[in-house]
Formats: structure tokens, sequence, C-alpha cells
């Protein structure tokens, strides 16, 4: 492929941002999944606030950069390894999110300011800061006067559920949500969370079943980390 392009440096340059492109989106599609999932959350009280202080685990380069070289690894199974083989690979929560805040929150949209994530098990818990300014969010909800001027400016979500895989696909099942210290029925913030994520890019909406990248056929969370499982096709 590099002797084809030789010569040619703006053929050579688009080739490049094309592939450079699709390592972004698979690998934001994985990880936006997983943030998306775990909950776009922030400041809750409650069942979650008793759980919040796990996730000020410490940011570092070292964790994003972890991350990022199992990420790769995972690419490159997906291409080289042979049908029927499989991989297990484990992603703590500590480098799932200095990758998130290293590497791709300059990619977020600008209602996303922030993300955190939390592993349990069978369990996902995150809190995220959202400009709604920015989100530009319409409910199809019947909202009241209060609740509708309360979706205007920065305001924190926490939500609680658990992520769905299997047959390489995954989805969130909301079970517990609030905006910042008040509770908001689960229907109300499961719009919130689509209309974040489809503003994401890749778009996506976590609260329908999505298709995982790298040939991933299910993800297990457990306390502190994740396990991803892929499989290449028969």
């Amino acid at each position: 492929m590099g002797q084809v392009f030789q010569g040619h440096p703006m053929i050579e340059s688009s080739a490049g941002q094309q592939i450079a492109r699709s390592r972004c989106s698979a690998s934001r599609q994985l990880l936006v999944i997983s943030l998306m999932l775990a909950g776009l959350a922030a400041g809750a009280r409650g069942l979650l606030c008793a759980q919040s202080a796990s996730t000020s685990a410490g940011i570092s380069k070292g964790a994003a950069q972890s991350c990022e070289a199992k990420i790769k690894r995972m690419e490159s199974f997906s291409t080289t390894a042979p049908a029927g083989k499989k991989q297990t690979v484990q992603l703590s929560d500590t480098e799932l999110n200095s990758y998130l805040a290293l590497v791709l929150s300059p990619n977020y949209h600008p209602s996303l300011k922030s993300i955190r994530l939390r592993f349990e098990a069978s369990k996902l818990q995150g809190i995220a800061t959202v400009d709604f300014d920015r989100l530009e969010f319409t409910s199809t909800q019947i909202l009241s006067g209060l609740l509708r001027r309360m979706m205007t400016g920065i305001h924190t979500l926490t939500v609680a559920g658990e992520l769905v895989t299997g047959s390489g696909r995954a989805s969130f099942k909301l079970d517990e949500a609030r905006f910042d210290s008040l509770t908001l029925p689960n229907m109300l913030v499961a719009e919130i969370l689509s209309a974040v994520g489809r503003k994401q890019n890749p778009p996506i909406d976590p609260m329908q079943p999505s298709e995982l990248p790298y040939d991933i056929d299910r993800v297990d969370t457990r306390p502190g980390y994740i396990v991803i499982y892929q499989q290449r096709a028969e």
C-alpha cells in the first residue's frame, strides 16, 4: 500500500487521514459506548453519592497510554487474527478515564464538558457535566415550567445501570438517575442521554442496541474494570 501511494503526497496524506479518522472513530465509538453506557452523570447523592469517591481516581498519561496500547491491540486482532480466534482484554476505569480525559475529550461535542466512569459487578456508574445550552435539548415529555427552566446552562447528571452486551451489540439499561440533586423520571433522563450521544462523533444512542467495533462479542463489567471479549468470525 505504501508503494502505491509513494510519490503522491496528496493521496498519501488523504489515505493517512482516512486511516487516522477510521482508527479514531472506532476507538472513540468503543469508549463513547463505555462512557455513555456507564452513564452521563455527575454530583449525585443517595446510592450513587455513596459510590462517588471512587470516581475521583487519578488521571495519568501513563494510564492513557496503556489504554491506547490496548485499543491498538484490539484493532490489530480484528484485522490480523485468523477466523475463530478469541482474545480478551481488560481495561480499568482509571485507564478509560485517563484516555477519555487526555485523548478523546477534545473531540467531545461542546455540550459534553466532562465524563468519569465507575465499573462494578454487572453495573455501570458515571458522572458527567452537560451544557444544555449547547445541547439544545428538547423533550417529548410534558415538562413543568420549573423543569423547563432547569434545562438550561451547565448541570450534572448521575445515572447507574447495566451494560447489556452480546453477539457484538451493546445497550444500556437505566436503573437510577439524578439531575444535580434531583431525581428525574427515567424516561426523561433516557432522552437526555440519547440527545448527548447523538451529538458525539460518531453519534450513538446509548439507549438503543449499538454494534461494537473490533469484533467485540461482549463486555463484562467487574469492580474497577471491564473485560472485553473479542472473537473473529468463522
